[in-house]
């Protein structure tokens, strides 16, 4: 009994240093932001200029999703100083005007999420207090003993591993840790570390025995050779789409068309219906690799879960309209209902259609669409294909006519991005930026 209030008592006391420590980091936290604000904006970069837009954004959780992605931009760009006091800011909009706890938490957990990126784990502890919910807690803080892990600090992984209540994440936090030490062959401090594994209560014990075992596993299972030793259907089946996929690479599809063949009728005895079915799916993709759309449509008929089928399905159809056959790829898409997969599709017909300048043709797609979020989306698909091949003009024309604020924000905050990076805010098309960036109509 007195060793159990011990380890109440020194989990309390943990908790209570993971608010201290938020606590005394505010001042910090308050004085870094304050320097921050002479953190130059200028108006020549289209990353700046959007930060300026972001006020006028009225919608709570829209405005904080801009912050944290113009935030993840800057990280992108090396610009560190900037994102972080963008993360700041999103961290206000956050706490203060989003009313929902579980919206909140989601969005305090991708901050989180920058500020470990940015090698700031003090900040993202901070922040864990704003985190109502146990799991999302416990998740997060598991991520920032990965943290701490990464910069070698493994006292204090081990200490906030102490913390974590949850059982099944405490083992994971261990496990990260026995894992790091082991590769960098610290043994004294993996001793350390095996005799507070052995103070653990039976049931962290056992998640970590099975977070042990499943890693070993699929370490196990890795060579092609142990899978075709295995006895199991779908370990077998697995072993033959891998050896295709490596033939389809070598370029001797002839070969990968009898190997698929055999999987196929191997799948048959697969017990698991969802197992099966993923089998069945990525024999349909080595098809697609292979341009035999037909076979590849026949199999993903016979699939009988939505969400891989309709995979293979869009799969199907952009092949289709990679070779120009815009009908039999429409009439595939017809029979996708999986919603992101086939938005996927018809953003590709799309764009097969405007690579060869059948803009008549691509708008009439787009018209038929009657959901104005599914619209913009295809336009910001559209838009990132544009970026890829440096056409920034082609994007910023398009961003004009994308109806929903939230994607619109995006999809120009992807454009700020290569802009910035390649420096090409400039002339017209610094003019056509600021154009599209108006939100007046919003």
């Amino acid at each position: 009994m007195i060793f159990k209030m011990k380890k109440i008592i020194l989990s309390l006391f943990l908790f209570s240093c993971i608010n201290l420590t938020f606590i005394c980091l505010c001042p910090a936290l308050q004085t870094e932001s304050a320097t921050s604000r002479q953190t130059n904006f200028p108006s020549t970069e289209p990353l700046a200029c959007m930060f300026s837009q972001v006020a006028k954004i009225k919608e709570p959780s829209s405005r904080c999703t801009t912050l944290v992605d113009i935030a993840s931009a800057y990280i992108e760009l090396g610009e560190f100083d900037k994102s972080e006091y963008i993360l700041s800011e999103a961290i206000g909009v956050a706490q203060h005007h989003i009313e929902s706890q579980l919206v909140k938490s989601v969005f305090i957990s991708e901050i989180i999420d920058k500020f470990i990126s940015l090698n700031k784990n003090e900040a993202a502890l901070g922040l864990v207090q704003y985190i109502h919910f146990t799991d999302s807690r416990a998740d997060i803080l598991v991520k920032i003993v990965s943290g701490y892990l990464q910069q070698n600090r493994y006292e204090k992984a081990i200490e906030l591993t102490q913390a974590i209540n949850e059982p099944s994440f405490k083992a994971l936090a261990l496990y990260r840790i026995i894992e790091r030490l082991t590769t960098q062959k610290l043994f004294a401090e993996l001793a350390n570390i095996q005799k507070i594994v052995q103070l653990q209560p039976p049931s962290v014990q056992r998640f970590l025995r099975l977070v042990l075992r499943e890693e070993n596993k699929n370490l196990e299972e890795a060579p092609i050779s142990n899978l075709f030793a295995s006895k199991s259907p779908s370990k077998k089946t697995k072993a033959l789409i891998a050896l295709a996929e490596n033939k389809i690479v070598l370029g001797t599809p002839e070969s990968a068309g009898y190997i698929l063949a055999e999987a196929i009728s191997l799948s048959e005895n697969i017990k698991g219906e969802y197992v099966k079915n993923e089998c069945l799916a990525q024999i349909g993709i080595c098809y697609v690799q292979m341009g035999e759309l037909e076979k590849a449509l026949t199999l993903a008929h016979s699939i009988k879960i939505p969400f891989s089928r309709a995979e293979l399905l869009a799969s199907i159809a952009i092949a289709y309209g990679e070779i120009n056959e815009f009908d039999t790829a429409l009439r595939v898409i017809s029979d996708i209902d999986v919603q992101c997969f086939k938005e996927k599709a018809l953003a590709q017909i799309i764009i097969s259609h405007l690579k060869q300048g059948e803009e008549k043709q691509a708008n009439g797609i787009i018209e038929k669409l009657e959901s104005a979020p599914v619209r913009s989306r295809i336009y910001a698909a559209i838009i990132k294909n544009y970026l890829q091949n440096k056409n920034y003009s082609a994007a910023l024309a398009i961003s004009k006519k994308i109806e929903n604020l939230e994607i619109k924000m995006g999809a120009l905050i992807e454009i700020a991005k290569e802009l910035q990076k390649n420096k090409q805010f400039a002339g017209q098309l610094r003019k056509a930026f600021l154009e599209s960036l108006a939100l007046s109509r919003y």
